[in-house]
């Protein structure tokens, strides 16, 4: 529909050349990690094969191909011009250890709340705690580097390396199973996992964590719940059978003190899965950046701001169960967004999600999206090298279904030129500036309005 055209849904993506195999098939090459020519690491490293070797029996794991496995062993001082590589590997290794752990403190301890679990994860990823257990589990001794140099941090960047191999060679379930083994014997909390064969995550417990009350409280409170989860499959294009799941991703935070549940689990859950399809995407598309560089764009993408702006053009802002004396800041748009990517993701799977986010986003350069977080600003600055005149803002307000809208419009003198609705003016007048800066990137914000 037209005012699609001008959304500011700034993802990078080209990936519609990713088809869902190639999606769901994990490999080197499709991570943009496949260095050209390797053949001299092989040589300067005369124990490299056996290290390697001997990385598969701690792991349990035969890989099918070695040279991710030796990636993950080298520090970059000793990589031969190969370092981007190796800390890209690192960089996801951290992001596919948090969904791992993540996963798993929500399945043993559905009684936690956003803080405990983001505590409980931090400190699997703390960098000392990585260390340690590289020299626990004899990865330490694999580590290549450079002779008489100690490189502590280098430890733990090791182990996130050789998650990420494991995940991309052997895919999740295998680096989920490899890493609660280990978890299991070196962190108390995670201790009785030991005697659980297969991954300890399972949908179902999630779901338990609804108590029966709670889910009746919900539904009583909020008649028109159902006909907003039926909305929310409409946005995702998918049916869910378990209807408690997306149900709990619409709970406003502030809701919790009556219902005792909340979205704020989901949300926890879901940051991560967007962080790691964020990260995969971008190292995709710009293969030649830094770890730095795709940080940087990431946090960009990650931000409250953003990602409510995403969920209120789809409409998620509306779906959201709240109280009329609870505020809808962006914070909790960004939220239910993150939530409702948690429950297609554990309900329907990652190409699926993977899908969705792609059919939300538009592929946009970085320098556009850095631009567009400051929009009011932006178009302010636009707008009086222009034409020399400031752009003037007006809201009107108006009452829906016993909901209140604010429309923000955005004129050049007497010209209209954009506007946006929200939940707040602060959003309407914001999501309006950033429909305007994007027209006038576009050049369709013509002189003769002047």
């Amino acid at each position: 529909f037209k005012m699609f055209r001008y959304l500011s849904l700034v993802i990078f993506l080209s990936v519609s050349s990713l088809n869902a195999k190639a999606q769901d098939e994990y490999s080197l090459k499709h991570l943009a990690l496949y260095p050209e020519n390797t053949e001299k690491i092989w040589n300067a490293h005369h124990d490299l094969r056996d290290k390697v070797k001997q990385l598969q029996r701690i792991q349990g794991y035969v890989y099918h191909d070695p040279q991710i496995a030796a990636l993950a062993i080298i520090r970059p001082s000793s990589a031969y011009n190969l370092t981007k590589y190796i800390e890209k590997l690192e960089f996801l290794g951290a992001l596919y250890l948090k969904v791992i752990v993540a996963e798993l403190y929500i399945y043993l301890y559905p009684q936690w709340n956003e803080g405990d679990l983001t505590n409980a994860v931090n400190g699997i990823l703390n960098s000392e705690f990585l260390r340690n257990l590289s020299q626990e589990i004899g990865i330490y001794d694999l580590i290549i580097k450079r002779d008489s140099y100690t490189d502590h941090e280098g430890n733990s960047y090791a182990m996130k390396a050789i998650i990420a191999a494991l995940w991309i060679d052997g895919g999740k379930d295998k680096a989920s199973h490899w890493v609660q083994k280990i978890l299991s014997q070196n962190v108390n909390e995670l201790s009785q996992l030991q005697n659980t064969k297969n991954s300890a995550f399972n949908i179902s417990k999630l779901a338990d964590s609804c108590h029966t009350l709670a889910l009746a409280k919900m539904w009583n409170k909020f008649p028109s719940l159902y006909s907003r989860i039926l909305k929310l499959q409409e946005m995702q294009d998918y049916q869910y059978t378990n209807l408690s799941l997306p149900a709990l991703a619409l709970i406003h935070p502030q809701e919790a003190d009556f219902l005792g549940i909340s979205n704020q689990r989901l949300e926890f859950l879901g940051d991560s899965y967007l962080n790691l399809i964020i990260a995969e995407l971008c190292i995709n598309e710009y293969p030649n950046w830094t770890k730095g560089q795709i940080s940087q764009l990431q946090t960009q993408i990650m931000s409250n701001i953003f990602l409510a702006e995403v969920g209120s053009e789809i409409g998620l802002d509306n779906l959201i169960l709240y109280s009329p004396k609870h505020d809808l800041e962006f914070k909790y748009i960004a939220d239910a967004y993150e939530a409702a990517i948690a429950v297609l993701w554990l309900t329907a799977g990652r190409d699926k999600t993977y899908d969705w986010i792609q059919r939300l986003f538009k592929a946009r350069n970085h320098d556009y999206l850095i631009t567009m977080t400051k929009a009011t600003e932006g178009f302010q600055r636009w707008a009086k090298n222009t034409f020399g005149i400031d752009p003037d803002y007006e809201i009107q307000e108006f009452t829906k279904d016993e909901i209140t809208y604010f429309i923000g419009n955005v004129f050049l003198g007497d010209v209209f030129i954009a506007e946006a609705k929200a939940l707040n003016s602060k959003h309407a007048i914001l999501f309006a500036a950033r429909k305007a800066l994007e027209m006038a990137l576009e050049g369709l914000i013509i002189h003769s309005q002047n």
